[in-house]
């Protein structure tokens, strides 16, 4: 996955709304759990996406941001693609952070689509998958399922 700001740029940009929350989170970012390797979130917003303008901008516009992903949902109107973290506890953190910044909810968000991924190692080599363990059940606890 790419994206083209730093991990750095976004906490900074995150602070203002959620400090404690995004504090948490640069401490704790790199942290493995489980014994897995670190968590890539793809955000697919299926609305028009304005609510994430001021984010998209803060981080450098969307030219820089959104337009080097080739590989969003086909009726998403945007797909922003975040840094990765050390475990689902801090991507999901990450996700609450950026809940406060933008005002608006993702879990649990009929426009919003949550791409989480978790490299790890199937006998075929390491390929990215999305985690049936772990991982998803922690997302599964956030989102009430």
């Amino acid at each position: 996955m790419s994206y083209g700001y730093s991990f750095e740029d976004l906490l900074a940009l995150l602070h203002g709304h959620a400090p404690a929350k995004v504090d948490a989170l640069a401490r704790h970012r790199r942290r493995v759990e489980h014994g897995r390797l670190s968590v890539g979130l793809k955000i697919h917003c299926l609305g028009d996406g304005s609510q994430f303008s001021t984010l998209v901008e803060g981080l450098g516009g969307a030219q820089e941001i959104l337009d080097v992903n080739y590989y969003k949902h086909s009726h998403a109107s945007l797909c922003l693609v975040l840094p990765p973290v050390g475990s689902a506890r801090s991507a999901i953190l990450l996700l609450e952070c950026i809940e406060h910044f933008i005002g608006s909810a993702l879990f649990s968000n009929p426009e919003i689509q949550i791409q989480v991924c978790s490299p790890a190692r199937d006998g075929c080599g390491a390929r990215p998958y999305l985690d049936h363990s772990r991982v998803q059940k922690d997302f599964c606890n956030k989102i009430g399922t």
